[in-house]
């Protein structure tokens, strides 16, 4: 069933904000990643978590993966402009 409140499809990728760095250790690769999260929507908080995210648009993908590195404000946009979806949550019991 799909989420009608969603502006993405049932269990469809949705790219998140994150940096990564690749370095050698002991000559071999060593790969990292953080994701880049924020206050979270009401509806995240009220299911109990204090941190979301960062969902970026489809048409920030690009400019995202190959920022200009002189251009820090470009990439501050595209994590204030993001794309957050509605989320939606129930209580067990």
């Amino acid at each position: 069933m799909e989420n009608s409140t969603s502006i993405y499809p049932r269990l469809a990728l949705i790219p998140v904000a994150r940096v990564a760095r690749i370095r050698q250790l002991d000559e071999k690769d060593l790969l990292s990643f953080a994701i880049i999260t924020t206050d979270p929507p009401p509806e995240i908080s009220e299911a109990g978590h204090d941190r979301c995210q960062v969902p970026i648009k489809s048409e920030d993908l690009d400019a995202w993966l190959n920022p200009d590195p002189n251009n820090v404000e470009a990439m501050d946009k595209i994590l204030a402009d993001n794309a957050m979806p509605h989320f939606t949550h129930s209580v067990a019991g």
